[in-house]
């Protein structure tokens, strides 16, 4: 947050940043502090703040399996912005060009 927000805010000053999970720690909470962070916990439902967002960050460092978060966004057309960690076990095409390939290898 403190290294990559600032630098988003200055170009898109009205963006929100919503952070949306079950039982945030006590630092995550004091996020919600800052103008343009948006601090939930738990939701009944993610899938009307992921609709509604530009793309999802998963910015995980320790993480088992493949991510529901990441499989849920891409099920919604969204861009993630996610680290190795996050996106273990998927393996997206590097390249439009490349999907006819790999289909078909299958």
């Amino acid at each position: 947050m403190d290294e990559v927000l600032p630098h988003v805010q200055k170009r898109h000053p009205d963006i929100l940043f919503a952070i949306v999970g079950m039982s945030p720690t006590d630092a995550v909470r004091r996020l919600a502090e800052r103008p343009g962070v948006l601090v939930t916990g738990s939701v009944p439902d993610v899938r009307p703040y992921v609709q509604h967002a530009w793309g999802v960050c998963l910015p995980l460092t320790i993480a088992r399996g493949i991510q529901n978060k990441a499989l849920e966004a891409m099920a919604m057309g969204k861009r993630i912005i996610a680290t190795q960690d996050a996106l273990a076990g998927i393996r997206p095409c590097p390249e439009t060009q490349a999907w006819w390939p790999r289909t078909v290898r299958i």
